[in-house]
């Protein structure tokens, strides 16, 4: 994924480290230009199911540890990590084992996965709420928002940056916000339908302002359902928001 990417990108360039990877699903033709990218920081990069079987794979993991001397593991949406990382930190306990997740899916998963993990970074304060509130363990959950900076200066720079509108604080305006990939099943066109439904509800006594954030296949189809609802007098599509 992009973001796995632009973090690792940002440990080369903080902390000059070098980095493996290392992916249990197999190589599919549309990863071809992520896979591109991958290559421009490191010629380690291992697809496991090309060569290895699962009885295999865990001394292969065991092999890397002990050839690049491993200190930092990063892991997400991976099944195989989250199975074997209590295993690891057995065998590894200075290693720093994170995982970072963006959907309640994989943070239940992590948080199974707990006894394992010193880090578990979440992409949204509400995703956090609903993992502590279900499983406890505070200490381990921090939140990163994927593509904004955690200081709050530079947030708000940012912002300024990409023209994003402030709300006052009229207690009758607020904002709604889409960010995610534009494709089947995020529901992008559902989105626009119901903040539609919405503003046609509260557009007298409310201020409301839309944004949506993201690309994918459904890009067009999204922008011509914007422009043909109310609500595009309101709604701002940036479509994708580099790191800053």
């Amino acid at each position: 994924e992009t973001f796995a990417l632009r973090v690792v990108k940002a440990m080369i360039n903080d902390k000059k480290c070098k980095v493996a990877v290392l992916t249990a699903i197999y190589y599919y033709p549309s990863s071809e230009v992520l896979k591109t990218e991958w290559e421009k920081i490191t010629p380690d990069i291992f697809e496991l199911p090309t060569f290895a079987t699962t009885k295999t794979m865990f001394e292969f993991i065991r092999y890397i540890f002990e050839t690049r001397k491993v200190t930092n593991v990063f892991i997400n949406n991976c099944m195989l990590g989250y199975n074997i990382v209590y295993y690891l930190k057995l065998l590894y306990p200075n290693v720093q084992m994170s995982a970072y997740v963006h959907s309640i899916t994989y943070g239940e998963i992590a948080m199974k996965h707990a006894r394992g993990l010193d880090l578990i970074v979440a992409s949204s304060m509400a995703l956090k709420r609903r993992l502590v509130e279900q499983y406890g363990n505070a200490k381990i959950v921090k939140v990163a928002y994927i593509g904004v900076h955690l200081s709050t200066d530079k947030d708000i720079a940012m912002l300024k940056k990409q023209g994003y509108k402030y709300l006052n604080n009229d207690k009758k305006s607020f904002r709604i916000m889409f960010i995610g990939r534009m494709s089947i099943e995020k529901s992008p066109i559902t989105f626009v339908k119901v903040v539609d439904h919405v503003y046609k509800r509260v557009q007298h006594t409310h201020n409301i302002y839309v944004d949506m954030c993201g690309t994918g296949p459904l890009s067009n189809i999204v922008k011509k359902e914007i422009e043909k609802s109310l609500v595009n007098d309101v709604l701002t599509f940036h479509g994708n928001i580099a790191a800053a």
